[in-house]
């Protein structure tokens, strides 16, 4: 079936696909909660039409397709959250220290706490470009509020190695920000 799909086989695919939806459902599942803007489905369709233009490069057979199609499917929905970051969903600097999203409730912010959370929030997306990519994916990620393990899944890493980039990606941060002068 693998060999008829590479070959674009339309039957042979969608076959294959078919019996791997489990597959790409559950790598949805650990973000579709953070992925504002799509439904299930919609990402569904973009990792069948990503599989189906790429197939031809898979190597190997049904068990290097099960694993090319859930890290597909997961860099598709990383890709979704990197975008809604560029989009201006942030995370506050102000939960930098203690490993967990927080949004402050303000009754009425003055025009210059506006202006100086704008500026704040900037300079936290200014410092996570910066980031190499996998304290990047790793600190966005919990900042999004998923727990180690489920970080651990998604980038296919030990949980131990969750904890280091995010103690790296973390003092990096704030190195670059003390760097910019917003933090003492």
């Amino acid at each position: 079936m693998i060999e008829r799909a590479k070959k674009k086989d339309e039957e042979a695919f969608l076959e294959l696909v078919q019996c791997y939806m489990y597959v790409i459902r559950a790598v949805i599942g650990k973000y579709i909660r953070n992925i504002i803007g799509y439904e299930e489905e919609d990402i569904i369709k973009m990792v069948i039409v990503y599989a189906w233009e790429k197939i031809s490069e898979l190597r190997g057979g049904e068990q290097a397709f099960k694993c090319w199609l859930s890290r597909k499917t997961n860099w598709i929905c990383l890709d979704l959250l990197r975008k809604q970051k560029h989009e201006g969903t942030t995370i506050p600097i102000e939960s930098l220290g203690d490993h967990k999203q927080e949004h402050p409730q303000a009754s009425d912010p003055s025009t210059l706490e506006i202006i100086l959370t704008e500026e704040k929030e900037q300079l936290f997306r200014d410092a996570m470009e910066i980031l190499p990519e996998v304290y990047r994916n790793t600190v966005s990620l919990r900042y999004r509020g998923f727990s180690y393990a489920e970080i651990a899944d998604i980038l296919e890493i030990d949980i131990k190695t969750v904890g280091s980039r995010l103690n790296r990606g973390i003092t990096m941060i704030r190195d670059i920000l003390k760097k910019k002068g917003a933090l003492d």
